[in-house]
């Protein structure tokens, strides 16, 4: 009994990531990096797609940004790899879907920008990819490299007043 309990605290410690996953279905693309998600029990949860971050809805390519990540996964079942909560308590995740990982496209097709400020929290391997897939998106002027000078989220919410 006593090694059981050893084994399975271990378990918790090495391998906590994979007891944070989750399964469920997309009732709600919000904007273009965060989604609801309802389990099959009827929890639902607010996410954040992990290591990107795409236009906010009033910035140009937004409401693109938002119909793309609709178009792959509102409505359907997807599986979420996640470790951790943001400061706004979003599980912070990857979104699988038929073996692919949809913040990856996302940015590969130019509809977001690899979040480098918060790369360590991705896997290396991940950051790696989103990062070498920034890269081709602006050399093919993919989305939202397009345009001249895109101006990333995260400075444009500094500029822009919430209400």
């Amino acid at each position: 009994m006593h090694s059981k309990l050893i084994t399975l605290l271990f378990s918790i410690v090495m391998f906590g990531q994979a007891l944070a996953d989750t399964q469920g279905m997309v009732k709600k693309v919000i904007d273009g990096d965060t989604i609801i998600l309802e389990e099959e029990n009827g929890q639902t949860f607010k996410i954040r797609l992990l290591g990107i971050d795409a236009p906010e809805l009033d910035q140009p390519y937004g409401f693109e940004s938002s119909a793309r990540l609709a178009s792959y996964i509102e409505g359907k079942t997807v599986y979420v790899v996640s470790s951790k909560k943001d400061r706004y308590q979003r599980l912070l995740g990857k979104i699988m879907i038929e073996q692919k990982d949809i913040n990856y496209q996302l940015v590969k097709f130019g509809y977001a920008w690899h979040f480098k400020r918060y790369s360590r929290d991705q896997d290396r391997s991940d950051a790696q990819q989103y990062a070498d897939a920034e890269i081709e998106a602006r050399q093919s002027k993919l989305g939202i490299w397009q345009t001249l000078t895109p101006i990333p989220p995260w400075e444009w919410r500094k500029k822009t007043v919430r209400k």
